[in-house]
């Protein structure tokens, strides 16, 4: 024990901390808000008092405070308050809000990244949805008087601080999803094989995971701490004797198995878990109809997915158990060859071979139930399961006392199972970029490149993500620091993992000079902000040079977005070239030390600036619960990657909109069917916007007819549009705004944006666009005293605009 405490450094105790932190408050988190929905559920209800209550509108009116004198010569003061149940039209009038129709109710879907929620939704009389996700009828500041506001609230189902640290561990099962969506529009053989080979590299992501974990159990820890020397003076020497010694090396692996095998435990629980509160909850009220859409987005089926999810996670779980299962046997194989052990060996090689296989078959991925789909992957899972048994109690078993002695210092076949899984990936992300660029149709997007490129970036952060836990385990063991060199004393990690290292730092270096340009606008982007100001405030730069020279700044860094999907792509490049070179260096059992000339740079300064960039990563998710500005953007970008549903990783991190889209189609459709005289505007801002949307492609006609919508802030012009251009694109558009419109009149559709937003922008219809000043006015305003603030992307609501166009679609639908 003195060895063990002596023996951590400080950078692999902190490594092993956080990553333990993480999963505990994630976990921890998911039980509280599992146990505060129970509790919800088991009270009475109690909305109808909740809703009289919130219709019960009450206004001070006038509060007087008098005094009067009396015969005594004694005054007695009045206080009286006069309460009004609203305006009169009058009184509407004469404040400059107009009369806002009674029959018309607002649907206010918000953006409330990491669960954040808006001021006064506790306290709101709830009318439908739960704990998690649901409506509530309260005041909002700078929305239009006298209107009925439900606002969604569904920031719950996003995730909070915790929830995010502990899936920010599976950012690459994350980047993986949102490759198959990023599959260009082509119908045919093409796009099928395109959507093979995004969900063979998801499999590929989850057996990568596995072998990591291998690689800390079975070759650091149960191989590597017994044939060489001073390999494990740190924890390693705390094993006991029944497991420590050659003799004992059957059941010393078969032991260390457990680690790899209760992590794949664990991700299949908690993948179980989330797909119950989202995949499996769908409105039952939900109509499930199309409303005549021709674009995927508008199929009911497209958000359906918990019969995919379910199939493909069991193809995922039964892949993680067969590769346990080949690493121990392979390993065990080399030293003795039995009959037992091959019938193992090619039994759990026929399992993964089927799981890959499953993939390719339509009727395991279709969204539709199928009896003989579900039969099949779950006697896959069920035979890994057994297989798994079958192989520890062979390991335990095993006599190895008259086996030939193994002479090599790593677990047998370990590298070259992990290098060929490498050179696999690789291929695939090579298939997936000769399968964009190849045949081009003649309106060929940018865009198109986002599969492969995506497909990288999930590559690197799945190798950063398992070099990180592998260096500093083998420091942990080891007691000192890692080592490239086979003839030095101490564990080091296998082959590939070395060249990860070296791959990393060049791509931190890409990523800070990426940073760089990203923060400094150029010449070009600055003259361009100065012409949208003098356009915007027409003679007004004279009058304060300061202040346009701020909202030039603030409009030329709205550009920074605009700016990454070309040096997303530009870096993919040489990430491409290391990659390969990693590859094939590791199949020629090349180490990069010799090729770098110091040895300290992958066994030294690597793993550290790894760990110091998961700490950044952790820094900024903290600081979003308490910085707006970075919630905003960090949000944003998670939510970018967890709208699409998981039917490309099932052990991703949840879709919110498998839950939110069925919501708000049954809430909108009751709200605008409810009288004949009805109707609903509906305003979705920022992410919200992409839920409306999609929630509008699939009401009934019915009642689409009797709905307007507003967009605010939102991403599906600019970001969307650009990066997902199959499914947000022209004809998408198109499509949705005839369907908001009648005869000759314009769409009831209108989408406010700014220069100064970095994340919304026009969708390319001048009946639809209206461009916002930002701020609203140039000069001091004489009641503030002050500039008025420039907003970005917060705070539409301030901007008279906004209200005054709620207001006048409600009034067109009536």
């Amino acid at each position: 024990m003195k060895t063990f405490l002596t023996g951590i450094s400080f950078e692999a105790l902190l490594t092993i901390l956080g990553v333990l932190a993480a999963f505990g408050l994630g976990i921890r988190e998911m039980f509280e808000r599992r146990k505060t929905k129970a509790k919800a559920a088991a009270q009475p209800a109690n909305a109808e008092r909740l809703q009289a209550l919130d219709g019960l509108r009450l206004m001070v009116k006038d509060v007087r405070l008098s005094a009067v004198a009396e015969d005594s010569g004694a005054q007695q003061l009045t206080f009286s308050v006069v309460l009004g149940s609203e305006m009169s039209d009058a009184e509407a009038m004469e404040a400059g809000r107009g009369r806002f129709p009674k029959n018309v109710t607002v649907v206010n879907v918000t953006e409330q990244p990491f669960g954040v929620v808006q001021p006064g939704v506790r306290r709101a009389a709830q009318t439908a949805g739960d704990e998690d996700a649901g409506f509530h009828r309260f005041a909002l500041k700078g929305w239009p008087a006298g209107a009925s506001v439900e606002t969604y609230r569904w920031g719950r189902l996003a995730a909070s601080v915790a929830v995010r640290l502990m899936w920010l561990l599976l950012l690459p099962f994350q980047l993986g999803n949102v490759t198959l969506w990023l599959c260009p529009a082509r119908r045919g053989f093409r796009r099928g094989l395109m959507q093979l080979l995004c969900r063979v590299l998801a499999l590929t992501l989850t057996v990568s995971l596995v072998l990591a974990l291998a690689g800390i159990a079975l070759d650091l820890a149960g191989w590597q701490c017994v044939f060489r020397d001073q390999a494990c003076d740190g924890v390693g020497s705390v094993f006991p004797d029944w497991m420590n010694g050659p003799q004992h090396l059957g059941r010393r692996l078969a032991a260390m198995s457990l680690l790899p095998i209760a992590v794949v435990c664990f991700v299949w629980y908690l993948a179980n878990l989330t797909w119950r509160d989202y995949e499996q909850h769908p409105d039952p009220a939900w109509p499930r109809t199309d409303g005549g859409s021709q674009s995927e987005l508008g199929s009911p089926a497209f958000w359906e997915t918990r019969h995919t999810v379910r199939r493909l996670r069991a193809l995922h779980i039964a892949a993680g158990f067969a590769t346990i299962n080949l690493v121990l046997l392979g390993a065990l194989s080399q030293m003795r060859s039995t009959q037992e052990g091959l019938t193992l060996l090619f039994s759990c090689a026929a399992v993964l071979a089927c799981c890959v296989s499953g993939l390719a078959l339509p009727w395991v991925v279709q969204h539709t139930q199928n009896g003989g789909a579900d039969t099949f992957v779950t006697l896959l899972r069920v035979l890994s399961i057994a297989l798994t048994l079958l192989t520890l109690r062979y390991s335990a078993t095993a006599d190895l006392a008259s086996a030939r002695s193994w002479q090599g210092t790593a677990l047998p076949l370990y590298r070259q199972e992990v290098t060929w899984l490498f050179v696999v990936q690789l291929l695939i992300g090579l298939s997936l970029l000769a399968l964009a660029v190849t045949r081009r149709p003649k309106h060929w997007r940018v865009a198109d490149l986002g599969s492969p490129v995506v497909a990288s970036l999930a590559l690197g952060a799945a190798v950063t993500v398992e070099s990180i836990v592998i260096y500093r385990m083998a420091d942990l063991l080891s007691g000192q620091k890692v080592t490239a060199k086979l003839s030095e004393p101490g564990s080091f990690p296998a082959l590939p993992y070395q060249w990860a290292g070296v791959g990393f730092a060049v791509m931190l270096g890409l990523a800070t000079l990426a940073g760089l340009i990203l923060v400094r606008p150029n010449q070009t982007e600055l003259n361009l902000s100065r012409q949208r100001t003098d356009d915007m405030f027409d003679g007004k730069r004279v009058l304060g040079p300061r202040r346009a020279a701020r909202i030039d700044r603030a409009t030329a860094r709205s550009d920074i977005v605009r700016r990454v999907v070309g040096l997303l792509i530009l870096a993919s490049i040489p990430i491409a070239v290391l990659a390969i070179v990693g590859a094939v260096n590791a199949l020629r059992n090349y180490p990069p030390s010799p090729f770098l000339g110091q040895s300290w740079f992958t066994a030294g300064s690597g793993p550290y600036v790894i760990v110091a960039a998961l700490l950044v990563l952790f820094v900024l998710v903290v600081l979003t619960a308490a910085n707006r500005r970075v919630r905003t953007v960090f949000g944003f970008l998670w939510e970018l990657g967890t709208f699409w549903p998981r039917s490309c990783h099932p052990l991703a991190p949840p879709c919110y909109a498998s839950r939110t889209v069925p919501e708000l189609v049954v809430r909108i459709n009751e709200l605008a069917t409810a009288k004949p005289e009805a109707a609903v505007v509906v305003v979705g801002y920022g992410q919200g916007s992409l839920l409306a949307v999609a929630a509008l492609l699939q009401l009934p006609d019915e009642a689409r007819q009797r709905v307007a919508l507003v967009t605010a802030g939102s991403p599906v012009g600019l970001l969307y549009k650009r990066i997902f251009g199959q499914h947000f694109n022209d004809e998408l558009f198109g499509e949705l705004a005839a369907a908001l419109s009648t005869a000759a009149a314009p769409p009831r559709w209108v989408n406010l944006h700014r220069h100064t937003d970095p994340v919304s922008g026009p969708i390319g219809s001048a009946a639809v666009d209206k461009l916002l000043c930002d701020p609203v006015v140039f000069e001091i305003p004489a009641d503030k005293g002050r500039y008025l603030p420039i907003h970005g992307h917060n705070r539409y609501e301030e901007d008279p605009e906004f209200a005054a166009t709620i207001r006048a679609l409600a009034t067109r639908m009536m």
